[in-house]
């Protein structure tokens, strides 16, 4: 029954699907539906790949369990991630026991507010021996997706990716066989991947950068992501965990700056950054005395040179970036259309 159920969703998929080769005039003229957006801004993508990254025991899993939330109800989570409609979730869990996972579910069904509906929706399977870069892992997941509860999920979360590797995640050859083994499952089911990402260890003497290079994984899975999220502890504070949104391959212009998840047990809090504010509020009000100091320095007749602005600028007892008083002069000059545009300091 699993796998005739498999092989149904496999024709279905395959049948709506215009993968073929095709002329770019052909494809500006017939283009494919555009991704929809299963979790805003663009976190999640239907039929994509997000990658959530951090470094051990900071909740990765917890805020995978938020995240499923905020999907199976269709609502919005901390005003922040939104979810335009519920959709079905299965978490693949290779880390943590069933009776973890029932303490946290429980726990988090209260703090949540979480709904039978939307609790009937998520489809939680503990399997630690499962691998991704063997034939008989690839089957089971199959087996898996086809005999969740109410139909195939939409979304599947690997908890986490390199649990799944058989052999040295953090190794070329290993994490691009693992990496082909989900692209074929995506291929047969159709379904959007989650997957949980560790940040490397640092060298000795040296502090981790929280980049997306410092995946483990061989940068295979940050290459291969349509989005990947960062936690990083904000001032080596594990309890908060600065939130970066790495890589965004489809729209990122609405990705929020200067988050901050706190932890507190098992739930977060969302918060601002005030560091990160306050640099913005400083960075507001030093571009603003840059340009009252050049207009004024220009109305009243004074030099229009990179140097002269500068010096004026200087003069003012104001404290800006090089840079910050070049692109406030160019603007300015630019506004005065009649007059030719001075060179700017070779240097």
């Amino acid at each position: 029954m699993a796998n005739e159920l498999a092989d149904s969703i496999v024709t279905s998929i395959l049948s709506k699907r215009k993968n073929r080769t095709r002329s770019g005039l052909e494809l500006l003229g017939d283009p494919p539906p555009p991704p929809s957006a299963m979790l805003e801004p663009s976190l999640i993508v239907q039929g994509g790949e997000t990658v959530l990254a951090a470094p051990t025991k900071v909740g990765k899993t917890n805020l995978w369990l938020h995240f499923a939330f905020a999907l199976t109800e269709g609502t919005t989570l901390w005003r922040t991630f939104a979810a335009p409609s519920p959709v079905r979730v299965l978490l693949l869990e290779l880390e943590l026991s069933e009776a973890i996972m029932y303490r946290r579910l429980s726990a988090l069904r209260d703090l949540l507010g979480w709904s039978d509906g939307g609790l009937e929706r998520l489809t939680i399977r503990c399997a630690r021996a499962l691998t991704l870069n063997r034939q008989a892992g690839q089957k089971a997941i199959l087996d898996i997706i086809a005999e969740t509860p109410g139909g195939p999920p939409d979304l599947v979360i690997l908890d986490s990716f390199n649990a799944a590797v058989r052999g040295d995640a953090d190794k070329t050859s290993d994490a691009r066989e693992a990496l082909h083994s989900l692209h074929e499952i995506q291929d047969k089911t159709g379904i959007t991947w989650g997957l949980t990402g560790e940040i490397r260890k640092a060298p000795a003497g040296a502090g981790i950068r929280y980049s997306i290079d410092d995946l483990k994984g061989s940068n295979e899975l940050a290459y291969d992501a349509d989005a990947v999220l960062i936690l990083r502890p904000d001032r080596g504070n594990r309890r908060r965990l600065a939130v970066d949104f790495a890589a965004m391959r489809h729209d990122d212009s609405s990705c929020p700056e200067g988050l901050v998840l706190v932890r507190d047990g098992l739930s977060f809090e969302l918060v601002e950054n005030g560091e990160a504010r306050e640099r913005e509020l400083r960075e507001e009000a030093i571009r603003g005395a840059v340009r009252e100091v050049l207009q004024e320095h220009l109305q009243r007749g004074g030099g229009r040179t990179w140097k002269e602005c500068v010096a004026a600028v200087r003069a003012a007892g104001v404290s800006a970036r090089n840079d910050l008083i070049t692109e406030i002069r160019r603007e300015l000059l630019m506004a005065q259309p009649q007059q030719p545009l001075m060179p700017e300091d070779p240097s």
